[in-house]
């Protein structure tokens, strides 16, 4: 387990690497879980698929305020 800071911390290490192109074969492992937020890409709604091998897949989308009659 990892707290916040430490993932964080990888992370940007991952995509400097990726920017440098010097990734690493453990940078390339299927992640056990996927986040996706396209509810920042005005999407109010979405079916999330779970693909094959991971366990989970957390799905976000947008809060909106409407009128309701």
């Amino acid at each position: 387990d990892a707290s916040l800071p430490e993932l964080v911390e990888r992370r940007s290490a991952a995509v400097d690497r990726a920017r440098r192109g010097l990734l690493k074969p453990d940078d390339l492992q299927a992640s056990p879980l996927t986040l996706s937020n396209i509810g920042t890409h005005g999407v109010d709604w979405f079916t999330g698929i779970v693909p094959v091998g991971q366990s989970a897949l957390l799905t976000v989308g947008r809060a909106r305020e409407t009128v309701q009659i």
